[in-house]
């Protein structure tokens, strides 16, 4: 799955787009209203406009059937939610866009860029199922060597002076209304965890927050020197096995 069908794959991203344009069509019956008692003009003068974006709003939302499996839809409060603060903070927005709504809107995009920015080291568990391909260099009695090669990082060594040793998974998942992420799991390897985007996550993470975050702890079994294995994730759980 490639980011954009993972963004247009959720219903939320279409329900998202509805809600703008419901926004707009209730804007301009508001905007009637005002002018009819102000006696400025007549109702029908926005209706044009009304019709316009109350059908791009059902246009968008039944489009959705050709990307999001229906079936796998659940009508839930949060997503209720979801579309009324939607539909009430745009309709704010174009009413009052040039003193608070294109600020708004800025805050919004500074937010979407923030959180695919800090989500960058992290690999997509909705692309690919494999972790890493690890391969076991030396073996010296309890010292043992590996070698991680990850999709998009460098190749991290890592040595163990006890056994075999373990791997550090971290695991996040993203809230439903996160739909402007490419992803809804994404992992780390424990020593690619030094940068601040990881920290940033960690506070941001839990039970009101955009991130639900999961630590794995992975026991290395015995495998043979210099043969490649694989790791995947398969329900929130790390499989081992060898890479032919």
């Amino acid at each position: 799955m490639n980011p954009l069908s993972a963004v247009t794959g959720t219903i939320y991203f279409w329900f998202f787009l509805g809600a703008v344009f419901l926004a707009a069509a209730f804007n301009s019956i508001f905007s009637s209203f005002l002018e009819h008692l102000k006696k400025v003009s007549s109702w029908s003068r926005h209706l044009p406009a009304f019709y316009f974006f109350l059908s791009m709003s059902i246009a968008l939302v039944s489009l959705s059937v050709f990307f999001v499996d229906w079936k796998k839809v659940i009508f839930s409060p949060s997503l209720v939610l979801f579309v009324l603060v939607t539909i009430l903070l745009f309709i704010f927005i174009i009413r009052f866009f040039l003193f608070w709504g294109a600020g708004i809107l800025l805050l919004l995009a500074g937010g979407v860029f923030f959180l695919n920015m800090i989500l960058g080291e992290w690999q997509n568990m909705d692309t690919h199922k494999q972790i890493l391909t690890l391969r076991l260099l030396t073996r010296n009695k309890t010292d043992y060597t590996y070698e991680f090669t990850i999709p998009g990082k460098t190749d991290y060594f890592y040595n163990s002076e006890s056994g075999r040793g373990r791997i550090i998974i971290y695991l996040i998942q993203t809230v439903p209304w996160l739909f402007f992420v490419p992803g809804k799991n994404y992992v780390l390897i424990d020593g690619y965890t030094t940068s601040w985007k990881f920290r940033m996550i960690q506070r941001i993470s839990g039970r009101y927050g955009p991130f639900f975050m999961k630590k794995i702890v992975f026991p290395l079994p015995a495998i043979q020197l210099l043969w490649p294995y694989r790791l995947k994730l398969e329900n929130d759980k790390v499989e081992i096995g060898v890479d032919l």
